[in-house]
């Protein structure tokens, strides 16, 4: 999950932002990261997630002898 975290077309909404539009009401963050030690990666796009995962495994399939 975390090198999907770091892609452009992230599956992970980060709850980390110190604009106008904080959106977890109290952590202000920092913009621009990934991962932080109040919110962690933030909130997963579930549907956006498994084609990731999906993708992957196709990508780099198990061998299952």
């Amino acid at each position: 999950m975390y090198r999907f975290a770091w892609q452009s077309d992230s599956p992970l909404y980060p709850l980390n932002t110190s604009e106008n539009t904080n959106d977890n009401g109290l952590y202000t963050g920092t913009p621009g990261t990934v991962y932080n030690q109040a919110t962690g990666l933030g909130t997963p796009g579930i549907s956006a997630l498994a084609n990731k995962f999906t993708k992957k495994r196709e990508a780099d399939p198990i061998d299952q002898k």
